[in-house]
């Protein structure tokens, strides 16, 4: 196999001039001459034998083989960079980095306090908390924009490095006064009560699996309100006769909190896995191997206590 005369500087220089699609501002971000630039731009065409920029008008437009290339290269370049290049350790204490977690609201609600109060000896780290969705995720998770998420996408574990963090239940939620308290709570009386079904909408979470199993089995007229959050559905529980099915990790948020009692599903819904995902791109950077350990840990302690 006869490999290209090539470097990872001139395979960097591609990249930014991609991105930049323009020598002189290629240049100045890599801190070369635009003579450099050029004679760069000029070994990358001998070796990929096409022109890969061609001038315009407002600086050079990459040809369909650039387009095709920047994949492959971009996943060369981070592979060196990640596995030849010495690797800073990461350090909380002197640390200013926000990271940004994706969760639904349960998630939210368990994962970021938990998360805040354990950085209080590290002042400089701060984070940034987005909503779950499986068709922006991978993208997300890819470009950066999440660090970590949290959440039950089975659509994902075959393409996104993951870690299980423990398995959750579904209980009933009923404010304190509600009359299905005064007997236990058997199928038939579920069956007959008045309920908020929460939604998993577009989100692709495996709750969709709980959600349509709730709205086969229960009256349409039963449903008296549907809704893509859990915390919103809590809230509404507390003020009305009506039953939620919800994680147990919003119980045990709620419950004391919002006048809610909390009580054995009588049905035969799945328990599930709650998993922690990340890109590979990510997989070895110290900052997020940090926070990927400091999570696995607050719900390991979570699930201890």
């Amino acid at each position: 196999m006869r490999l290209p005369d090539l470097d990872l500087r001139l395979l960097h220089a591609f990249l930014v001039l991609y991105e930049q699609k323009n020598l002189r501002k290629a240049s100045e971000e890599l801190g070369i001459s635009q003579a450099a630039m050029s004679r760069g731009l000029a070994k990358l065409r001998l070796a990929f034998d096409d022109p890969l920029f061609i001038p315009t008008a407002r600086g050079v437009e990459p040809t369909p083989r650039a387009h095709d290339c920047v994949a492959p290269v971009t996943e060369i370049v981070e592979l060196a960079a990640e596995r030849l290049l010495p690797t800073v350790p990461f350090d909380p204490e002197t640390s200013d980095r926000q990271f940004s977690i994706a969760a639904s609201d349960v998630g939210e609600l368990v994962l970021i306090p938990e998360l805040m109060r354990t950085c209080t000896a590290w002042p400089g780290l701060r984070f940034n908390a987005q909503r779950l969705s499986i068709k922006s995720l991978p993208e997300e998770l890819k470009s950066g924009a999440v660090d970590v998420a949290v959440g039950a996408f089975p659509a994902l574990e075959n393409a996104i490095r993951c870690r299980r963090l423990y398995t959750e239940q579904y209980v009933c939620l009923v404010r304190s006064g509600n009359p299905i308290l005064s007997s236990p709570l058997t199928q038939a009386r579920f069956l007959e009560a008045s309920h908020i079904v929460v939604s998993a909408g577009v989100l692709g979470h495996i709750h969709g699996r709980a959600e349509q199993a709730l709205l086969g089995m229960l009256p349409a007229s039963a449903v008296k309100l549907t809704s893509p959050s859990f915390l919103l559905s809590a809230m509404i529980a507390s003020e009305t006769d009506c039953v939620l099915v919800a994680p147990s990790a919003l119980a045990r948020f709620v419950k004391g909190r919002c006048g809610l009692e909390v009580l054995p599903c009588p049905l035969g819904i799945d328990p599930f896995d709650v998993v922690m995902y990340w890109h590979e791109r990510v997989h070895h950077d110290p900052a997020n191997r940090w926070l990927r350990t400091l999570i696995a840990e607050s719900f390991a302690s979570d699930r201890a206590a």
